[in-house]
């Protein structure tokens, strides 16, 4: 603060320079004007006569927030400008005009004023009201940002009213629970309504079955498996983003607050261009004609900062009252009161979008258990083929000479005077089962080979695909391939189940290792 430490030096000094602001309120309410005082950064004379003028330009207040910021918290309390006021009457700074209770410099005081006070008399003497129209320069700097944080908040219950009429998912979801509503209560004075409440579809997580033996858990469960709605769908119609912006953020009544309070600083501007026209048009003598046409300026000044302001609050009541149809529309929709401060839409988006995500929790968990069941049915079916593949494979074909029969077993004749009755023929294998059983010893002798020659190279023979299955314990193939990989029954089958000319790719068979008893 380069003002406020040369000007103590000069008062170390022995200066002069009278602290009307400290007589008036304080030495340490003085000190803290001081501080900002130092950060205005603009000489006395251009900060009075941008306030007076109402900154024409827009270029020295206007533009640059900061500054009006700080000029706006040295003039904010009446009290303290009447104070000073006072203060500089009682020193003889100012005094009062004759033909109107506002003061004016005394032209040959010689008083030396520090730079703080210096500001603040001339902005009472020159700018009169200094508050009125440093609040109106303000509303000015500020109400487009203002504006566009109270559209953009009316744009979010919008976006949120027309997600929720338009959605298909969430009507869907709502008449599955009113028909679960009505067979519940079916015979009560709660039966055969015809809406539910949204407020009913919180509690449908916390409605818990009493049956072990049923996969629901819960009401919820149920209705996310006979809705027929993914979960995708509603969170793609009803995004929880744009539910959520609603009712972590601003009412309806705090919106509508909102653009009351700055028709409130509009109005406070209104009234001061009054003041301002009856100034420039005032006939009675002894008045200064400079202060007239100043008046007059600062009047017209006025009127066209209002006008500004009018513009943007047209916009936001138009805004706000289609908003607050939209909204009351969706709420008459789904049967819901219609509330007077807004409150109640709040907690009815925080309603739905707490139920959305209970809705996809239980969706994911339903698709969950599917895919388990799925799986469950899959190994099923795989160990249904392997076995029927083994039981096929295997020889069993003994037929006694002369039987028709496959069941491997001698059958009776069927006459009991014949001779096979009594002399019976030798038990003989059929040409067919012979070849088989040759078949058969020459595949074991190969694996046997097969399983010894890798065994030596590679220690222990592991399934190519699964990696947990050896060829000591489990049958399964070589390939006809450059790597002359091995492969168990089960990913040989399963590979031939999906490609039915993978298994051409096989060489040797290989089977466990049978003991010779």
């Amino acid at each position: 603060l380069k003002r406020g430490s040369s000007e103590a030096e000069e008062d170390d000094r022995g200066s002069t320079k009278r602290h009307i602001v400290v007589d008036a309120l304080g030495s340490k309410r003085a000190f803290a004007l001081n501080l900002l005082y130092g950060s205005i950064r603009l000489s006395n004379d251009d900060c009075i006569n941008a306030v007076a003028e109402l900154d024409p330009d827009g270029k020295r207040l206007i533009s640059n927030l900061p500054r009006l910021g700080t000029l706006y918290n040295l003039v904010q309390r009446n009290d303290e400008l009447a104070s000073i006021e006072h203060a500089a009457l009682h020193a003889g700074v100012l005094a009062k005009a004759t033909s109107a209770s506002v003061s004016t410099r005394v032209k040959d005081a010689q008083i030396e004023l520090d730079g703080l006070s210096d500001l603040m008399v001339g902005l009472i003497e020159r700018a009169r009201r200094p508050r009125a129209k440093v609040r109106a320069l303000w509303l000015v700097a500020t109400v487009r940002d203002h504006a566009a944080e109270i559209t953009g908040q009316i744009r979010n219950f919008e976006a949120a009213a027309r997600c929720v009429a338009d959605s298909t998912a969430l009507k869907k979801i709502m008449c599955v629970v009113l028909s679960i509503t009505n067979f519940v209560n079916h015979g009560s004075e709660h039966g055969n309504k015809c809406g539910v409440r949204l407020a009913a579809l919180a509690k449908l997580q916390t409605t818990r079955t009493t049956k072990v033996e049923t996969t629901c858990k819960n009401l919820l469960q149920f209705v996310v498996r006979h809705a027929g709605v993914p979960a995708a769908d509603l969170k793609k119609e009803i995004p929880p983003s744009v539910l959520r912006t609603v009712h972590t953020g601003a009412t309806r009544a705090a919106i509508s607050h909102g653009i009351d309070q700055l028709r409130s600083e509009r109005d406070e501007a209104v009234a001061e261009r009054g003041v301002l026209s009856r100034e420039a048009t005032t006939q009675a003598p002894g008045v200064d004609a400079r202060r007239v046409a100043f008046s007059a300026t600062a009047a017209a000044r006025m009127a066209n900062l209002v006008a500004d302001v009018d513009d943007e609050l047209g916009g936001l009541d138009t805004s706000f009252a289609d908003m607050d149809t939209m909204v009351d529309d969706t709420l008459r929709y789904y049967g819901e009161p219609l509330d007077v401060g807004g409150g109640e839409a709040v907690d009815w988006f925080r309603t739905l979008d707490t139920f959305i995500g209970q809705f996809d929790a239980e969706y994911s968990e339903w698709l969950d258990h599917l895919a388990r069941r799925e799986r469950r049915e899959q190994l099923a079916r795989k160990k249904l083929a392997r076995e029927q593949i083994l039981q096929n494979e295997q020889p069993n074909e003994l037929d006694p000479v002369g039987s028709s029969t496959a069941t491997g077993l001698m059958q009776p004749p069927t006459s009991p005077t014949s001779d096979a009755a009594h002399n019976p023929r030798p038990f003989e294998l059929s040409e067919n089962i012979r070849k088989s059983l040759k078949e058969f010893d020459r595949l074991v002798d190969d694996a046997a080979r097969g399983a010894l020659s890798l065994a030596e190279e590679h220690q222990i023979i592991i399934c190519a695909q699964c990696k947990a299955c050896n060829a000591s314990t489990t049958p399964g193939a070589y390939t006809n391939g450059p790597d002359h990989s091995w492969y168990c029954a089960d990913c040989w089958y399963e590979f031939s189940f999906h490609n039915t000319d993978w298994k051409d790719s096989f060489g040797e068979e290989t089977v466990p290792v049978i003991s010779n008893e």
